[in-house]
């Protein structure tokens, strides 16, 4: 009796262990399938550089091995579904004013040609600046030519020509005179006719560079005046 109850008992420890290493089995069959399915890719680039260095008679290159692994981690990533791309920003943030040739952007003088981060100045006008930035053109106003600085295309109606260099060799900015447009005025508050506009501008061009600077100078406190 006591024989039969312990073979029983034995056989009963026999089946949980058997049915405890299965699972096991299965846990850890499951787990090394996940793995081989996510390098899959990896691991075939990783085989094909061996088998080269190995037809070649050379040793594997591990920093090629390595670089195989990254370049298929960020594929994955940016295959995912749930990794959202962020939208590009504009390199240019605003326009400050022009002056002659030149344009205040970003804090930064630049003239036709140069380059904004990845966009490029294509054209300097008397108020406004033209922009090319991933194939497309925009066009910028100064702060104060009845906007706030940005494109032109967010902002409706038409912007007000902006003035140049007043007499005497100091210039005027295309920033915004009193009334919150850009200054168009001479002395005693009278508008610029066409021929007083183009005699400022030869005026601009005939600047030596020491007075061009001290004209950006007085524009640049002029803006951080209004800009309080």
């Amino acid at each position: 009796m006591k024989t039969e109850f312990s073979r029983e008992k034995t056989d009963f420890y026999a089946k949980v262990l058997a049915a405890t290493t299965i699972l096991l089995g299965a846990l850890t069959f499951l787990r090394v399938a996940g793995f081989l399915a996510s390098s899959a890719e990896a691991r075939g680039v990783a085989a094909k550089l061996v088998a080269d260095a190995t037809g070649s008679g050379a040793a594997p290159d591990m920093g090629k091995l390595l670089a195989a692994g990254r370049t298929s981690a960020e594929e994955l990533k940016k295959k995912s579904l749930f990794v959202k791309t962020p939208p590009r920003q504009h390199p240019i943030s605003e326009v400050l004013g022009i002056l002659g040739d030149e344009a205040l952007i970003n804090g930064k003088w630049c003239k036709v040609g140069e380059s904004v981060g990845d966009a490029k100045i294509v054209a300097i006008e008397p108020t406004k600046v033209k922009v090319v930035w991933d194939g497309q053109e925009k066009e910028f106003t100064p702060i104060g030519s009845g906007g706030s600085g940005g494109s032109s295309e967010d902002r409706p109606g038409p912007s007000r020509s902006g003035g140049r260099p007043g007499p005497g060799g100091k210039a005027q900015a295309a920033a915004g005179g009193p009334s919150g447009g850009p200054s168009q005025t001479g002395q005693g508050g009278s508008q610029l006719s066409p021929e007083e506009r183009e005699r400022m501008r030869s005026q601009w061009q005939n600047m030596s560079p020491e007075e061009r600077q001290q004209a950006r100078q007085q524009m640049r406190e002029r803006l951080s005046r209004r800009a309080q």
